[in-house]
């Protein structure tokens, strides 16, 4: 019950910014066009010094991508 209880909580926790359209009052859009292409949000970092945040990075990608591997194969603007 404990491990159970453990990967939910790991699980709901790691799965935050899948859904989060705005983050720290900064709209992040679903998909935008880059060189004519449609391009949709893949995923975002926060970068944290200390406890500043420094800058909001975000990836937007083809279609979606889990790994690094996928992301460096897809053609076209990234």
């Amino acid at each position: 019950m404990r491990l159970f209880l453990l990967a939910s909580c790991f699980l709901f926790l790691s799965t935050g910014n899948l859904f989060a359209k705005t983050v720290y009052d900064i709209d992040l859009p679903d998909t935008v066009t880059v060189a004519g292409e449609n391009l949709q949000l893949n995923g975002y970092g926060l970068r944290k010094k200390f406890f500043f945040k420094i800058y909001l990075g975000s990836l937007y990608t083809r279609g979606k991508a889990t790994t690094t591997e996928q992301v460096l194969a897809m053609p076209g603007a990234k």
